[in-house]
């Protein structure tokens, strides 16, 4: 997927994997500055490796906002969401474990299932 990291003994054919993130708020520091804005740190991470623990893709994403004021309610009701790829090879025993890293905190969140797990769940409706 675009974007992605490769080891060099990784070898296609991939598939795409789609990784859907949500955080709820509460769980997410978010300092606020002399004018009320309030800052947000975050990097969103997903790794592909195999069952020796070999990393073979992987996507980080950093996002900082500043949330007005007037914006921070509508933040603070849905929460963060975001949505990244991670090419996983199309064979082969590998796990994907994916993480959400608040930056200003210092803390993770993370979890990790077999990719072949994945590939078997009904797509998200929308």
């Amino acid at each position: 997927a675009d974007g992605n990291t490769a080891s060099p003994g990784s070898h296609p054919p991939y598939r795409i994997v789609t990784v859907a993130y949500a955080a709820n708020p509460g769980d997410i520091s978010m300092p606020q500055g002399p004018d009320g804005t309030r800052r947000v740190g975050l990097e969103f991470i997903a790794v592909v490796y195999n069952r020796d623990g070999e990393f073979f893709t992987r996507q980080t994403n950093t996002v900082n906002v500043f949330a007005k004021p007037e914006a921070i309610q509508q933040f603070l009701k849905e929460g963060v969401r975001y949505q990244q790829q991670i090419s996983v090879p199309a064979k082969g025993e590998y796990w994907v474990r994916v993480g959400i890293q608040d930056l200003i905190g210092d803390k993770v969140g993370a979890i990790e299932a077999p990719a072949a797990s994945i590939a078997d769940m009904p797509a998200a409706s929308r």
